[in-house]
């Protein structure tokens, strides 16, 4: 049948069967005047609803843009996005309420109650059998600015997927905020939309095909949420298929029109061979550069623009098959988001392969030379499932596919509701074989009723048509973040029958598929298996197999793919093709990666440092990473250098979201021909968030730091308690973040134990983001030793009102012995974190207060204010600040201090000092924020 079946009109009798058997609306009327001078709307919305008993709910997205407690709003922050906190009032969007809500109800009374995206009650008896009655209300509203959440008005269009108000009558306790990708709860309601458009707008409606600039639009949709886009200007191109129908492809001026000769046979033809015959005899596709938050309703396709044939068509497969499960088969994406999005997803992909099977990941730039360097010119399109679901379940930050879409940290609703569902659904292809999922898809198309699908709806035609069990699809790998971890252990072969030994290292069992190859390498056989934990033998085909692959197509989502190839005969059975990779690359099983870069450092005791990396760390993170960094110093001839191994292990439960450990060392000068090493060994626990949502991240890290310094001759003979040439500290540092993006806060707290001295300290930083968006940042800090054996006076190990020694070796300092020169005026804030040098140490006590206030751009003033306890001495300084890019490139500019006035000072330029982190790891974590 064809969808448009499914779509218009509705009856009202038809709508009521559905509403007595869900507790929901009937039919709606909402009647709106543009005025095309102010961009005011106008509406007049009456909505007839049948109530069993319990609480009518209204909702209203206009309001959640200015609401700064609202959903939406909170989302934005999270995501370190502040454009909407600091836009203009009008920018936001306005809701005017005209009249009253008025309920014409029996035993029911007219109710006022607050616009907001959140939940409004209206009382009903709960003694009435039935109660059928209307709400109306009168408003107006002046729509967002799109460019802050995707959805709005900008100088091209109008359209938002909700700017009338909603009504929710089933107790459904799943809130339905406004959202910043337009997740929705969707039910089949008559709704018959009145557009008076006197400006003649080009009015685009799922309903009709085409652009219609009438005086007066009517619109009859089969939602609760009625959909229509104005415009100043479109242009229509149509394409016909004598077989498939009409493609209206909607575009703006900005935009130019691409090839469609053979686009609507080809995307037709795949949703048939899946779905049946579904596809409309007449379709709206709108183009548009930026779709942001926009969502594609049956009938009207929201499609970004591609100039690419392959990836403009695949987006149409994409909104299509979005439209079909939250608007056809009323998949509630707030509870259930994978259903919709995942399985758009997976389509989208599964499409490339089916017409474009020679599309490779990276598209038309799979040939480049930065391809072929990354050694990913081969790889498939749906290699992106794997790596977005990998990356996050690597680091242990994976989520339950059953997790509500509320609920999905930004990064997962990519790595898990599109990454982790395209895979499951994938292996439930593979393991219930074409014709039952085919078959499957087809029956939920045909049994839709116009009640919402959920999981179990969408897994049970499946299962009715396949001979397997499927009982695992919304078992552990569903409803938890446990992991599957397949190796391939051995392979036998003999006259008669091929056995390979597996093994699950995971805690969650799903089937999986292997396949054998013959003595010239081809593909012989693909054989689908149980899944199960622990080890297993299995009896493959009987044929002779040269090796063995398991899970060939990347189907599962699967923690290791590397232990994936075996074979029956030979020294290095499971070792893969040596593949050396210039920077990094993809991870990939079917290879033993090993990659290079060439290395240039500079520090003023070694000069240039040239040198070569190699590890195997990819764009993926791993169990187990090595990294090897030989290096030639020129100035002294010899051979430096940096070396470590890490352990990394993610966990699925308890306070800890991971752990790592691992033994880092490096070989450097500190200062002329005189050379440091530095050995650590350590740990780090980090701690699981609250929610994936929080904006908190909390570390422990536990190491040990040895340093061996050399000495000057005259040195050499000093006690090592005044030459500091050999030590041993044991360092215990507990890391607190808050990354709201409107307040960041840092807290760290240190214990350092060695056989000299135990000191403890903690620091405090708090910054505010003004309305000019810059950074008011306060800071404070306090340490004192515990014990002291080293000699009075002695500042090497002591707090530096101006910042630390780096005894432990740290900081990336470029000239961290010299005392005079630009190098010397490098410096981290740290310790007491004054910005001019004083040359104060303390080996008793030590605390100070910093702030940094933003006067203009990147301009600021500094103060610092702290106490010596050796000095007994209170300290002050003031200045300026030039901040590129806070806490990596920072300049500061002294003017005052207790100890001087720097401005009198001769050579001042000797007195500015500055901040320079190139550290990668700072790097990413200042990335991440907002992400994961």
């Amino acid at each position: 049948m064809r969808i448009s079946a499914l779509l218009f009109p509705l009856t009202l009798s038809s709508t009521l069967a559905v509403a007595q058997s869900n507790d929901t609306l009937l039919n709606q009327r909402i009647e709106i005047w543009i005025n095309p001078d102010s961009h005011e709307f106008r509406v007049e919305q009456s909505s007839e609803l049948y109530l069993e008993s319990g609480a009518l709910e209204a909702y209203n997205d206009i309001s959640a843009w200015s609401d700064p407690h609202s959903h939406l709003f909170q989302e934005l922050l999270n995501e370190q996005d502040v454009d909407l906190n600091f836009a203009e009032d009008w920018e936001k969007g306005t809701l005017i309420e005209d009249s009253a809500i008025r309920l014409s109800f029996p035993q029911a009374s007219s109710v006022r109650f607050s616009i907001s995206d959140s939940k409004s009650h209206f009382d009903v008896p709960t003694n009435a059998e039935l109660t059928v009655g209307t709400v109306t209300n009168s408003y107006r509203f002046f729509p967002p600015q799109r460019q802050y959440t995707g959805e709005g008005i900008d100088d091209h269009f109008f359209a938002m997927n909700r700017p009338f108000f909603a009504y929710s009558v089933n107790n459904d306790p799943q809130t339905k905020p406004a959202n910043v990708n337009g997740y929705t709860a969707d039910k089949p309601y008559r709704s018959e939309l009145i557009i008076h458009n006197s400006g003649n707008y080009s009015v685009v409606t799922p309903d009709y095909p085409g652009i219609r600039t009438d005086a007066e639009i009517v619109s009859v949709q089969r939602t609760s949420e009625p959909f229509f886009v104005q415009s100043n200007q479109l242009f229509d191109f149509t394409t016909t298929d004598d077989e498939y129908g009409t493609v209206h492809w909607l575009y703006h001026e900005n935009l130019p029109p691409i090839s469609m000769t053979e686009t609507v046979g080809r995307l037709a033809k795949y949703i048939e061979n899946l779905y049946g015959d579904i596809w409309p005899e007449n379709m709206n596709v709108w183009v548009v550069e930026d779709k942001g938050a926009l969502r594609s309703r049956p009938g009207l396709l929201v499609v970004e623009y591609s100039e690419n044939d392959a990836v403009f068509e695949s987006r149409v497969i994409e909104s299509f098959i979005e439209a079909l499960y939250s608007r056809v088969l009323f998949v509630n994406e707030l509870k259930d988001p994978w259903l919709t999005v995942g399985t758009a997803h997976y389509h989208r992909y599964d499409f490339l392969a089916t017409a474009y099977p020679e599309e490779k990941l990276l598209g038309e730039y799979s040939n480049s030379l930065v391809a072929r360097f990354l050694d990913v010119e081969d790889l498939k399109p749906t290699y992106f499932h794997r790596w977005l679901y990998l990356y996050m379940a690597r680091q242990g930050l994976d989520q339950p596919l059953s997790d509500s879409a509320l609920a999905f940290a930004p990064l997962n609703r990519e790595a898990v509701l599109k990454g982790k569902a395209a895979l499951l659904l994938s292996t439930i292809r593979g393991y219930v074989g074409e014709v039952a999922f085919k078959r499957g898809l087809r029956r939920l198309i045909e049994t839709e009723s116009g009640t919402p699908t959920g999981p179990q709806e969408f897994v049970a035609p499946i299962r009715y048509y396949s001979n397997v069990e499927l009982d695992w699809v919304l078992g552990d790998i569903y409803s938890t973040t446990k992991l599957v971890d397949y190796s391939l252990d051995d392979v036998d072969q003999c006259s008669y029958m091929v056995t390979a030994d597996v093994t699950n290292h995971g805690e969650v069992a799903i089937p999986y598929a292997t396949l054998g190859y013959d003595r010239d390498g081809n593909p012989v056989l693909e054989e689908w298996h149980e899944g199960h934990l622990g080890s297993t033998r299995i009896q493959l085909h009987t044929e002779y197999y040269s090796k063995v692959e398991l899970d060939p197509n990347g189907n599962l989502p699967d923690f290791d793919e590397q232990d994936h190839m075996r074979k029956p005969t030979g020294l290095f059975q499971a070792v893969e093709p040596l593949r050396l990779n210039f920077y990094t690359g993809l991870d990939q099983g079917k290879k033993t990666q090993i990659n290079w870069l060439p290395s240039l450092k500079y520090n003023a005791y070694d000069g240039i440092l040239l040198g070569m990396v190699f590890y195997n760390k990819t764009l993926l993170p791993k169990r187990w990473e090595y990294r090897i960094g030989p290096e030639y110093s020129t100035n002294t001839g010899e051979l430096t250098g940096m070396g470590s191994i890490k352990y990394y292990h993610p966990l699925n439960s308890g306070w800890l979201q991971a752990f790592n450990v691992g033994l880092y060392g490096k070989y450097f000068h500190y200062d002329e021909n005189l050379a440091y090493s530095r050995m650590s060994p350590g740990m780090n626990l980090y701690i699981r968030k609250s929610s994936p949502r929080s904006t908190v991240q909390q570390s422990i890290r536990l190491r040990g730091v040895g340093v061996q310094r050399e000495l000057k001759l005259e040195d050499e003979l000093k006690p090592v308690t005044e030459t500091n040439a050999d030590y041993w500290i044991t360092d215990l540092r507990y890391r607190r973040e808050e990354q709201n993006v409107l307040a960041p806060s840092f807290l760290e707290a240190d214990l350092q134990v060695s056989s000299r001295f135990t000191k403890v300290s903690a620091s405090f930083r708090q910054r505010f983001m003004l309305p000019n968006r810059q950074w008011l940042g306060i800071r404070v800090f306090a340490g004192a030793f515990v014990h002291n054996i080293q000699p009075e006076g002695q500042p090497f190990f002591a707090f530096g009102m101006s910042g630390t020694q780096d005894y432990l070796y740290d900081y990336s300092f470029i000239g961290r012995s010299d005392s005079s020169g630009v190098w010397s005026q490098q410096f981290f804030i740290s310790d007491g974190g004054f910005k001019t040098s004083t040359q104060v140490y303390s080996d008793t006590w030590l605390a100070s207060i910093s702030t940094n206030i933003p006067i203009w751009k990147g301009i600021g003033l500094f103060g610092d204010l702290g106490y010596a306890g050796r000095q007994q001495q209170l300290y002050w300084d003031y200045g300026i600040r030039l901040c590129i890019v806070p806490d990596f490139l920072e300049f500061y500019f002294p003017i005052q201090s207790n100890l001087t006035n720097h401005i009198s000072q001769p050579n001042y330029i000797s007195q500015i000092r500055f901040i320079l982190n190139l550290d990668q790891d700072d790097i990413i974590q200042r990335a991440r924020r907002g992400w994961y």
